[in-house]
């Protein structure tokens, strides 16, 4: 399955699911840090979750991808082995996704519901939130964190896995780069390098957002922020440590992250600080469909309080969302370069995440029967067919 909807009725990509609404940690680095910027504190009743799952597994509706988390800690849910097992047996007996994928703080887990998400057999990449090497700037990274728990859960973790017998779910150690952990990296990479090793356990060293976890990685990620001075910083403090760790290649140079070339505002581009002659649409509107804890939904998944407002889960069915006449007018503006119309996208300097081509968009306007608009928006963006 393609990780882009051109056609409405392709399957979901991404379906992100608001399993719960809050985090057990205040990490300084994450939104949940900033209680009045997100959606509530809500938990998703099961019976919610029931019924997306069984419409995905009816027949009419796919996803690629399930991620049980958004606003909040995913595991944290008193129910969440429940949906793991009732996700698992759905999917056994008729396919409706293809993989379940979740971040976690592993705080949250214990050996009893790690081993029923590797049982289950329906996750991929799991992403541990990890961040550093020494417990005391764990503490200072990830407040109310227990870094022992998480090393615990983690051996518990491998060692179960290997004794299943199971290549996935894999695990990523993810390192966010920040100014108060940079000095650990490289102790880092060469205590996780050494685990797997021992283990021996495949794996793969990893900078990228657009990196493919198809086994455990060590995943060195560059902070996003929310300004355009702070994000400079934040690309060149990443780019000098994964260059001091060796893992650019030799013929890269200047930047790291490739995948986020259309992050400008206002026609300025936030990270080079040149000019950029256009904003272009956002891949997140083909490619995410949110739904919060209390059936709420945006194809944004920075828009936490689900303020584009798409429908409601609880009263609708996802089809009648995802193909629906909003989130279509949505994509349109996006196209026509009216970001101003939707207020989540308005200020928005776009996300680190893979961009949609001219192709895709040519192709997604054929489809919808909006050939009138191919020329304008080639002319709008400087692109050819």
């Amino acid at each position: 399955m393609s990780f882009i909807a051109l056609n409405e009725q392709d399957p979901i990509p991404l379906l992100i699911l608001d399993t719960i609404g809050f985090c057990d940690l205040r990490c300084i680095m994450c939104p949940q840090s900033r209680p009045d910027e997100k959606g509530g504190k809500g938990i998703m009743d099961f019976r919610l979750f029931r019924k997306i799952i069984d419409e995905l597994t009816s027949g009419d509706l796919r996803a690629n991808a399930v991620l049980p988390f958004w606003n909040g800690e995913g595991p944290l849910h008193p129910q969440f082995g429940e949906m793991v097992n009732y996700a698992a047996n759905r999917n056994r007996a008729c396919k409706g996704f293809n993989v379940f994928s979740l971040h976690t703080n592993f705080n949250s887990l214990d050996h009893q519901l790690i081993s029923e998400i590797i049982d289950s057999q329906i996750f991929g990449p799991i992403t541990v939130s990890l961040d550093a090497y020494t417990d005391e700037t764990y503490r200072r990274l990830r407040i109310g964190g227990d870094f022992e728990t998480v090393l615990s859960n983690i051996r518990f973790f491998l060692d179960y896995r290997l004794k299943k017998g199971f290549t996935f779910p894999s695990l990523v150690f993810q390192f966010i780069i920040m100014p108060q952990n940079e000095c650990e990296a490289s102790s880092f990479l060469h205590h996780w390098s050494g685990v797997l090793s021992s283990l021996g356990i495949d794996f793969k060293v990893g900078y990228d957002d657009t990196l493919h976890m198809d086994r455990d990685t060590i995943f060195f990620r560059r902070l996003n922020t929310e300004t355009a001075a702070a994000q400079k910083i934040a690309e060149s403090l990443h780019f000098s440590v994964i260059s001091r760790l060796g893992l650019l290649p030799r013929n890269q140079n200047g930047r790291a992250i490739r995948s986020d070339e259309f992050r400008v505002q206002n026609g300025v581009d936030l990270l080079r600080g040149g000019k950029h002659p256009v904003r272009r649409p956002c891949v997140g509107l083909w490619q995410h469909f949110g739904i919060r804890h209390d059936g709420q939904t945006s194809a944004c998944c920075m828009d936490f309080k689900t303020s584009q407002q798409l429908g409601s889960i609880a009263e609708c069915s996802i089809r009648s969302v995802w193909s629906g006449e909003k989130l279509r007018q949505y994509r349109l503006w996006h196209i026509k370069g009216e970001f101003h119309r939707i207020p989540v996208c308005a200020n928005c300097s776009n996300q680190a995440f893979h961009s949609i081509s001219d192709r895709e968009i040519v192709a997604y306007l054929r489809g919808i029967g909006r050939e009138d608009l191919v020329q304008p928006y080639l002319l709008r963006v400087g692109g050819e067919e």
